[in-house]
């Protein structure tokens, strides 16, 4: 099953196509380990000025894809697209390149900050060593970043304990920023922060796209905040897509199984509705399978063992990708045979 976003085309600011990323198997005694899949076949695009939501559990490969577009982690397989350059293995200068159009926030806005520089150098420091700047040229375009991400000039020489987790997220934001990107990869980078500073950090990245156009993957477990900001979702699990369309139609009308099971986990004020979504969850678990022995198997869907739905030949078959009503696709079975039927 190819994840199904379609080919890149001239808008789009990053894609991947059939990307596939592995990481060494743990070394044992006269064996180096076989190589772990963490991405198969993942075909995705962002155009500048959209926001793609990538949502899944723990393990089912979206952080793999956003480090990959960076060249961060080995590739394996297929391509990646940058600005209409694609990149089918990346050498040092691809990495440097890539890395001035298409930065990364990371979830931790502590630990990704250096804790001996005040917030001034963490972020003067990308404009010295990329773009020569020095001295007061350097101290205004820093002003002028704090400014754009919300923070005063009084915060230059504060080092980063001095901070809440939301200021920090904001400094790393405007070092991204520094870079004038194309593209942002958000990876988890509000899941880390309270409701209400999640509200702030999210009107912000929206408030920054609307301004300059930027691009953002914003790489989530939680489908509610993704929800919030995102124009498409693709929902991933055990290394695949298996399912994309419009935000609003994937949140409100989720087609596969496993979309419908993250939908379930998501709380809401409402206690009879959640207690319906609750069962519905522990309906939709099915007699649980590992992630590590579904992503393992080319045969058949790896969502198989935790749903109740499944058919012989989702043992058999890869999955179809299915149009679903509302715009984009699932892959599964079951569409494949209610597509049929109707």
């Amino acid at each position: 099953m190819s994840g199904g976003l379609g080919l890149p085309n001239p808008a789009d600011v990053v894609a991947t196509e059939d990307l596939s990323v592995a990481y060494e198997g743990q070394r044992r005694l006269l064996s180096t380990g076989s190589p772990r899949p963490a991405v198969r076949g993942v075909s995705l695009r962002c155009a500048r000025g959209e926001t793609l939501g990538i949502v899944g559990e723990s393990g089912a490969g979206k952080s793999s894809v956003g480090r990959a577009l960076l060249g961060l982690v080995p590739v394996t397989g297929g391509a990646v697209t940058v600005e209409g350059r694609r990149f089918t293995s990346m050498s040092s200068g691809d990495r440097k390149w890539i890395r001035r159009r298409v930065q990364i926030v990371y979830q931790d806005p502590y630990s990704s900050l250096n804790p001996s520089m005040v917030a001034a150098d963490i972020v003067g420091e990308v404009l010295r060593v990329n773009f020569g700047l020095k001295g007061n040229e350097r101290r205004s375009r820093v002003r002028e970043l704090f400014e754009q991400v919300g923070l005063s000039s009084y915060h230059l020489e504060r080092y980063p304990y001095e901070f809440s987790g939301g200021q920090r997220q904001r400094i790393a934001i405007a070092r991204a920023l520094a870079l004038e990107p194309s593209a942002i990869v958000c990876d988890e980078a509000v899941s880390a922060l309270d409701v209400s500073t999640q509200a702030q950090i999210i009107n912000l990245l929206e408030h920054l796209q609307d301004a300059i156009g930027v691009g953002y993957l914003m790489i989530a477990h939680d489908l509610a905040v993704v929800r919030h900001m995102s124009h498409r979702i693709a929902v991933m699990f055990a290394g695949r897509i298996v399912e994309e369309g419009p935000a609003e139609r994937v949140y409100s009308q989720p087609a596969h199984p496993y979309t419908q099971e993250l939908l379930a986990a998501v709380p809401i004020p409402d206690p009879v509705e959640q207690r319906r979504r609750r069962a519905a969850r522990r309906k939709l678990l099915g007699t649980a399978a590992t992630e590590s022995a579904a992503i393992g198997s080319e045969q058949g869907c790896p969502f198989r063992g935790r749903c109740p739905y499944a058919m012989e030949v989702c043992s058999i078959e890869p999955p179809p990708w299915v149009a679903v009503d509302g715009g984009g696709a699932s892959a599964c079975h079951l569409d494949d045979r209610t597509a049929a039927l109707s």
